[in-house]
């Protein structure tokens, strides 16, 4: 019973073993309320390493002379965007199957792939002809 997803055990943040065995007396056992919270808190916090939310934050700081009201600014919006994000995920959940919502995503991400790989070709082909 993994306790953390593969993708993150392979980019090396797997916590020490002490902090992630199974044993029910740490309160780790796959799907408790700490486990959610660690996997979730991991995954978020992965993805919005570099992201573009991250550097217009690093930004606006940079060019204010507050920047608590930038960071709690930039906190709260993640907040509101997340739970607009677990509210939606909660209603999908009770109307559509896991699979197919997992499926859309997949099929959306490779849209934007193909998206911004057409736009670039396209740029090039201009740029040269």
């Amino acid at each position: 019973m993994a306790l953390l997803p593969f993708w993150l055990e392979q980019l090396g943040l797997a916590l020490p073993l002490p902090l992630v065995t199974s044993a029910p007396e740490n309160n780790l056992g796959e799907g408790s309320p700490l486990h959610l919270w660690l996997v979730t808190f991991l995954t978020v916090f992965v993805a919005e390493m570099g992201d573009k939310t991250q550097l217009a934050t690093l930004l606006l700081s940079a060019q204010s002379q507050s920047p608590w009201a930038i960071f709690f600014g930039s906190a709260s919006a993640l907040v509101t965007a997340s739970l607009f994000s677990v509210l939606l995920g909660g209603w999908l959940g009770q109307v559509i199957p896991a699979a197919w919502v997992e499926w859309a995503a997949g099929v959306g991400f490779l849209m934007i792939g193909v998206y911004v790989l057409w736009r670039e070709w396209q740029s090039a082909r201009l740029e040269q002809g």
